[in-house]
């Protein structure tokens, strides 16, 4: 039944998932954690919020724990319906009983909180990363994660940045270009082009100008 949920959700086939579940009751069929997680994805990628939200309810009703792989879905089934609270607290919640995030679970959140402008869950995100890595710490710059032997990778930087444009602010976009560059970090092409592209559209030239005789410095 897991299968046969995987395959209509691929094939965007959400009108035959009422149905199969429908079977499954006729047949006696208890649904596992696998079930569940697939519905979740099912109903995550259909974009329906409340049938998500039900199978979430009743997963926990029939005392199942959630795995990774089920609160993934249910990240993403908030992520696409912009109930941002209810990720961020779907997030807290995944701290709270231990859930370590993988690959998905990261690029997903920041690519929310990045939509939202929301700079201070970007950071949090990143120390929840550190800590998982075995590297304890309650850092809130650049400059200081590499000085403390952590290495911001140019995602983060990225990540960053457009929640600096999300906010139109040149200033903290200044701020984020100054600390990595005092952290020694070289910047990428996309991070040059997201910062000139942001002091074009907020017609700070003088900043453009400063980005430029950067640009100029050996190294970069």
């Amino acid at each position: 039944f897991a299968a046969l949920i995987n395959a209509y959700a691929a094939n965007r086939e959400y009108g035959s998932v009422p149905r199969l579940i429908q079977e499954m009751k006729e047949s006696f069929v208890v649904p596992t954690l696998e079930v569940f997680t697939e519905l979740l994805h099912c109903y995550a990628r259909a974009r329906d919020l409340r049938r998500a939200e039900e199978t979430w309810n009743t997963m926990k009703a029939c005392d199942l724990i959630p795995d990774l792989p089920a609160y993934n879905a249910m990240l993403m089934a908030y992520g696409t319906a912009r109930q941002y609270p209810k990720v961020k607290q779907l997030w807290i919640e995944m701290q709270q009983k231990g859930v370590k995030g993988n690959a998905h679970t990261h690029k997903l959140l920041r690519s929310i909180f990045s939509r939202l402008g929301d700079r201070q869950q970007l950071w949090h995100l990143e120390e929840v990363l550190q800590v998982q890595r075995g590297r304890v710490n309650t850092l809130t710059e650049l400059s200081q994660l590499r000085r403390a032997g952590l290495q911001a990778d140019a995602d983060t930087v990225g990540y960053l940045l457009a929640s600096c444009i999300k906010e139109r602010s040149c200033d903290k976009a200044h701020n984020v270009w100054s600390d990595m560059l005092s952290a020694d970090m070289v910047p990428n092409v996309h991070i040059i082009n997201t910062l000139i592209h942001l002091y074009i559209s907020e017609g700070d030239t003088s900043r453009l100008q400063g980005l430029w005789a950067d640009l100029q410095k050996p190294g970069l």
